[in-house]
């Protein structure tokens, strides 16, 4: 038996002598003795499904988890396939109209300055 058994058998024992008054010695013996493998079994069974109740929580949390996460890809890939269409709607109206022109600004051409040459100045 390990430690905690151990200490869970002698309470419960302890708690339990007082109810066998009465008893010779022998007998209070052989039944505190039985009590004690009952007890110390009882208590493996109460730990073991301690156990199996917390892998049970701890499997239905993992479950809900995987649920949000299905969940959250579902939600990502409606998205994408709304940007898909959103994007394809946008090339078939450039198709049907064809493409957008941009406004042109007519600007007037500059005219340039020339500076004076040796040739056209003339002498006085």
């Amino acid at each position: 038996m390990n430690q905690n058994t151990e200490v869970f058998v002698e309470e419960s024992v302890s708690y339990l002598l007082p109810s066998f008054k009465g008893l010779d010695i022998k007998s209070a013996r052989k039944i505190v003795k039985s009590s004690k493998k009952s007890l110390a079994k009882l208590h493996k069974e109460y730990l073991n499904l301690l156990k199996k109740v917390e892998k049970e929580k701890a499997k239905a949390e993992a479950k809900k988890i995987k649920k949000e996460q299905k969940a959250a890809k579902k939600i990502e890939k409606e998205a994408q396939q709304e940007a898909k269409q959103k994007k394809s709607a946008e090339l078939v109206q450039l198709v049907v109209e064809g493409p957008k022109q941009k406004a042109t600004t007519v600007t007037k051409p500059q005219t340039v300055k020339k500076t004076p040459t040796k040739s056209t100045v003339k002498k006085k």
